[in-house]
């Protein structure tokens, strides 16, 4: 189905975009350039890049901090206990 649904937009968006023509397209790429070189764009972009990557190291510190974390990250050596790991009261698997 959704393979249905890109077909039939790349479809539509080819006939709609040669029916507009090259001048039109021009027109979209100084606009688009525009935009990706005006200075807030830039500075914008810039701080939510590094907003990402902070929230990415928390988040990969927060998950070798587990048992699925460390197997998936390959650092289960340096795996510590933490609150995520099962109480000796309760059986393995919970």
């Amino acid at each position: 189905m959704r393979k249905v649904a890109f077909v039939a937009g790349f479809a539509i968006g080819y006939v709609l975009g040669t029916k507009a023509g090259r001048e039109r397209y021009e027109q979209i790429v100084r606009a688009t350039k525009r935009v990706r070189e005006n200075p807030t764009v830039q500075s914008t972009a810039g701080l939510v890049q590094a907003q990402v990557g902070r929230i990415t190291e928390k988040g990969k510190d927060a998950l070798s901090h587990t048992r699925l974390g460390a197997a998936v990250l390959g650092e289960s050596e340096q795996y510590k206990a933490s609150r995520y790991e099962t109480p000796d009261h309760l059986p393995q698997g919970f």
